[in-house]
Parts: structure tokens; sequence; C-alpha cells
């Protein structure tokens, strides 16, 4: 559910792939800016990935496998990126307003 003030951007891989998508969640009001990234985890039980958080936690040493994946940024999504974090850089509310006006639309890529 999204309150006022906050605003939601999805930036999805260059391959494409489903579970390849950050997911950025700005609270214009209090200007915190989160992220989301989901590990690839869900076919394992919950003491599996609880093995791999206590050897992450630990650094144990590298196993065969972790549950980690990369993201590759589309080049058209750069700008978007950049102006989404200039946004979270700055401090002054009226200064962000205005920046929010200069972010290029997700429907462009």
């Amino acid at each position: 559910m999204m309150y006022q003030g906050q605003h939601t951007e999805y930036f999805t891989c260059a391959c494409e792939h489903p579970e390849h998508t950050l997911r950025f969640f700005i609270d214009k009001e209090d200007n915190t800016f989160e992220c989301e990234i989901r590990l690839r985890t869900k076919h394992l039980s919950f003491w599996d990935r609880f093995k791999i958080s206590i050897k992450y936690l630990f650094k144990a040493k590298e196993d065969s496998f972790y549950p980690f994946d990369n993201w590759m940024i589309k080049t058209k999504s750069i700008d978007r990126m950049i102006a989404l974090l200039e946004i979270a850089k700055e401090e002054d509310s009226e200064k962000r307003e205005e920046l929010w006006k200069k972010v290029p639309s997700s429907s462009q890529e």
C-alpha cells in the first residue's frame, strides 16, 4: 500500500530475467531511500538458508554455492538511477521537489 509522499521505482536487469529486479522505495517526506534486492534462495529450506547466513556472517571460507546473483543496469536506466540518487543525497526539501520533476520516466526504458 502506497501512502502520499511515497514512491517506488523498479529497475529491471539488462538480461530481462524477472528475478533480477531492483526496487527502490522512496519516502519523499522523510527523505528515506531504501533498496530491495532479492536473493535467489526461495528453493532452499529454512535451515539451508540459515546455514548460509551463518557462514556469511562469520565469513566462512567460500563454498561452491552461495545464493547470490548479479544485476546489470541497462544503459538507458542510468540517468534515472542517477536522478534518484541525487534526490536521496539532497537535504533541502525544496531542491528535492525540483529534482523530482527531472526524473526520467521508467516508461522511456
